[in-house]
């Protein structure tokens, strides 16, 4: 184990060679070692805990063997020198903001993991494609400000998509159907003009952010199950929701300032 802030600020580390011993790395492990450049050797690692390697602006390279299981929020956040992620293929779990403005990062492989959480990947403007395939949910801003994401690769386990996931992004400005759907019947995006919006068959979750600002007057959610956080936020010439008979679920904000 490395302990809680055992390198915490240590600006001239270069290299860390591990071994297959090593199973954590603790909180703010190596936070501020901004010429730590490479982890290599930790073959057994399995739990890296929050903010271990925040502020290390010159990390390129680290191992994640396949015994990782866990991963915490903002473990690399601002780790502006990372280029590529290769998660293990067995359960894994990450926390917010885990590569935060890693801006170099290019090549990501999710592996096996199931949900990106908020900001997971926000403004890492070097990725171009994602596989989404395995995944289950997206957190909000997810995918955020990635100016370079134009591959998205998807499918039908996908069931939830937060606000504004992938805002910024040259794959989403290029869906230009009216409804824009993922995955399990996932709306993510209007491009409509029209007044009277009823929501189509087989669009069983509207995600976060989906209708904000919209100009609608009113909407009919069909077989719609949920409506994610702000969805209709903001849409302000709104006079009547047909809720529909199958909603079960209305998120935080969704209607607020209509």
């Amino acid at each position: 184990t490395i302990g809680e802030n055992a390198f915490y600020g240590c600006t001239e580390l270069v290299r860390v060679d591990a071994t297959a011993a090593l199973k954590t790395i603790g909180f703010f492990a190596f936070y501020g070692c901004s010429i730590l450049s490479s982890v290599n050797g930790a073959t057994g690692l399995v739990k890296i805990f929050d903010s271990a390697f925040w502020a290390c602006p010159a990390l390129c390279t680290i191992d994640l063997p396949e015994t990782l299981t866990e991963i915490g929020a903002c473990a690399f956040y601002g780790c502006s020198s990372l280029c590529a992620v290769d998660l293990p293929d067995g359960d894994i779990v990450i926390g917010s903001q885990a590569f935060y403005n890693c801006i170099s990062l290019c090549g990501v492989e999710l592996g096996g993991l199931r949900e990106i959480p908020a900001e997971a990947f926000y403004n890492c403007t070097s990725v171009t494609g994602v596989d989404l395939s395995k995944v289950t949910s997206v957190g909000d801003r997810a995918f955020y400000g990635c100016a370079s994401l134009s591959a998205v690769e998807e499918d039908s386990t996908l069931e939830a998509v937060g606000s504004s996931a992938f805002y910024g992004t040259p794959w989403l400005d290029a869906q230009k159907d009216e409804f824009v759907t993922v995955g399990d019947g996932v709306l993510i995006k209007y491009n409509g003009s029209s007044p009277h919006v009823k929501i189509p068959d087989g669009v069983r979750h509207i995600a976060g952010g989906a209708f904000t600002s919209r100009q609608m007057k009113n909407v009919e959610l069909g077989s719609v199950l949920t409506v994610g956080k702000e969805a209709f936020a903001v849409c302000n010439k709104m006079i009547r929701i047909d809720l529909g008979d199958s909603l079960v679920m209305i998120g935080e904000d969704a209607f607020s300032n209509c």
